[in-house]
């Protein structure tokens, strides 16, 4: 089973915000942590996966990215050792409406943002864990 490509899979998923399609190689008590330097954020299984992803949840995404012009986000980098792969993604948009005073982006500002996030498998070549980086 190629892992890199189940990676790439999923992560193509979650461009399009398709949760089925992102959750097919899940396994069923998948842990997914989303970290950032302020806080980290748990789900655990598939079933909280996909309440996490609802309608709700996907149009709070859309919304974020509304705020770009011509976001694009890519693996700029994917590398795989034994059961785990790790993917360097990078975006880059054009801030699209004036944000506000505090906002740390003005219109017409260019955001570049690099995280990461590292899939680790089980024996079944399901992710069982995936860790995502922010900030």
């Amino acid at each position: 089973m190629n892992h890199k490509k189940i990676v790439e899979d999923y992560f193509k998923a979650s461009q399009e915000m398709n949760a089925d399609d992102m959750a097919k190689q899940f396994a069923e008590d998948i842990e997914i942590q989303n970290i950032a330097p302020n806080f980290t954020r748990y789900i655990y299984g598939i079933n909280q996966f996909k309440r996490s992803t609802s309608d709700e949840a996907s149009k709070i995404a859309k919304d974020m990215l509304a705020i770009f012009d011509d976001p694009k986000q890519k693996i700029s980098k994917i590398s795989e050792k034994g059961d785990t792969v790790e993917i360097s993604i990078s975006f880059e948009g054009v801030v699209n409406k004036d944000l506000g005073s505090q906002a740390p982006y003005k219109k017409g500002e260019v955001v570049k943002n690099e995280s990461r996030s590292v899939f680790k498998f089980n024996d079944d070549h399901k992710i069982i864990l995936i860790q995502n980086y922010v900030g």
